[in-house]
């Protein structure tokens, strides 16, 4: 078996998205009529923009697992820089970026 080395691995960039070019709101809304998960989300969306319309409310980030190196460290860099979010709570993997 031939191996694989660190330049085949790593051809494939991974992509960001930049949640201000789409609107998530349809996905949202198609969730509420899946299982699981998905439900969650879309309750999870309601809980937020109740948040959202409480002016004292604070609103928490929680990260487990490297989620950043997987492609969202554009969505929560975007969600500092417009205020939406307070407090951030990640475990140590969020915090080191992978190579």
């Amino acid at each position: 078996m031939a191996k694989v080395t660190k330049k085949q691995l790593l051809k494939e960039t991974v992509k960001h998205i930049d949640i201000k070019k789409i609107d998530g709101k349809k996905i949202i809304d198609a969730y509420r009529g899946m299982s699981f998960s998905s439900r969650d989300t879309a309750r999870a969306a309601d809980i937020f923009n109740m948040n959202l319309a409480d002016r004292n409310a604070s609103v928490w980030l929680t990260l487990a697992g490297s989620t950043s190196a997987g492609g969202c460290m554009q969505v929560y860099a975007d969600m500092v820089r417009l205020n939406m979010i307070d407090v951030i709570v990640a475990t140590g993997a969020s915090i080191v970026d992978m190579d």
